[in-house]
Order: structure tokens, then C-alpha cells, then sequence
């Protein structure tokens, strides 16, 4: 795949992330960018000379405050550590996977040793702009999807599974072949989001 150049790039510019800091540490980051700035004392005083109508103007510097923490938490789940996926950029990737293997299935199983053309996963999912479509109507569709090949595949006489295409970089690849490597690549998918799930939760 030519997403290599790419990955290592995301690395190189986000090398200094890392998800090390304690739930205590972030705590106490909070209350020492409110204590340390004397923001309790300066707000009595502003209170003292203004009176309430001074709510008003924290209610709007709150209101940027929330926007720009929900936008870096937007930003640390796009992109949860250096040269690390989002669940969101898995899916689309399993989403271009499927869309790419599937026909092939259906080639072999329809023709005489197909060609099977070679594609871009990366190049795939960003044509189909998979990343700006909801993730639970995405993943509803990969399921429905991915639900149908199995039903296609379970009704396969014993001989089918061996029919074969000519990959244009792999060479022969065998129904079972293809099969087993769709079910390999969303297990170790699916680990990596595991893995990416338990590792916020800590």
C-alpha cells in the first residue's frame, strides 16, 4: 500500500504525543490554571466593583472556553496518538476494504480465473468520503453489508472455496484465500480499537 509514506509522516509531526498523563495529573492541571491565575480572588473583585451584571460576561468567555475544549477533544480523537487511527478512520478503512474485496468474491465466483485489479485503500475511502459520513450509519452499513457476503459465502458448495483469480500483484488468490484474509484484517482491527478504547478509559 502506498499509505506507508504517509503513516510516517502523521509520526514524524505528532512524535511528541503520548498518552501518559494520570487522571490526578490533569486534575491538578486544572485547578493550578484557576488558583495560579488568582481567578477566585479576581472574580470577587470584579463582582465587588461591577455586580452581577459581570455573570454576563463570564457567561460568554464560558461559552468560548466549552468551544475550544470541545474542539481539542475533537482533535484527540482524530488523531488518539502519534501514528495512531481514530475509530473513525477504521472504520472508514474496513468500509474501503469490504467495498474492494467483495467484488472480487463475486468475480471468481462468476468467471474463469478474473483479473483482480489492485487498489488504494487509503485513495478509496477518501473518494468515498467515508470519514464525513456518520460513524453509527456507516457502521450500520458495513454490517448489513458485510451480513450479506456471509449469507453469499455460507451457501457455497465445498468446490467454490477453491475457485480462483489472478491478483494483479499477489498472483492466484483462491476464494478461501480472500476469505480468511477479510476475517484476519477485522480481527486485528477490531483489537486495535479495543485497545484504543481501554486505553482511554484508564
Amino acid at each position: 500500500m502506498s499509505g506507508g509514506l504517509e503513516d510516517t509522516a502523521i509520526v514524524a509531526r505528532e512524535g511528541g504525543l503520548h498518552k501518559e498523563l494520570t487522571r490526578a495529573q490533569i486534575i491538578m492541571i486544572s485547578l493550578g490554571g484557576a488558583i495560579g491565575t488568582s481567578l477566585f480572588l479576581s472574580s470577587g473583585i470584579a463582582l465587588g466593583y461591577a455586580g452581577p451584571s459581570v455573570l454576563v460576561s463570564y457567561a460568554i468567555a464560558g461559552f468560548f472556553a466549552v468551544a475550544m475544549v470541545l474542539s481539542l477533544s475533537e482533535m484527540a480523537v482524530m488523531h488518539p496518538a502519534a501514528g495512531e487511527w481514530s475509530p473513525e478512520e477504521v472504520l472508514a478503512h474496513l468500509r474501503a476494504a469490504h467495498d474492494i474485496t467483495e467484488p472480487r468474491i463475486l468475480a471468481i465466483l462468476t468467471r474463469d480465473n478474473p483479473p483482480l485489479p489492485a487498489f488504494d485503500e487509503r485513495r478509496w475511502q477518501e473518494v468515498a468520503c467515508y470519514l464525513a459520513l456518520p460513524m453509527t450509519e456507516s457502521l450500520e452499513t458495513l454490517r448489513l453489508r458485510r451480513h450479506e457476503l456471509v449469507q453469499a459465502l455460507h451457501a457455497l458448495p465445498a468446490a467454490a472455496w477453491m475457485r480462483t483469480g489472478r491478483h494483479e500483484e499477489r498472483g492466484p488468490l483462491t476464494v478461501l484465500e480472500i476469505a480468511q484474509d477479510i476475517a484476519f484484517h477485522d480481527e486485528e482491527h477490531c483489537i486495535q480499537v479495543e485497545r484504543m478504547t481501554t486505553n482511554g478509559g484508564e
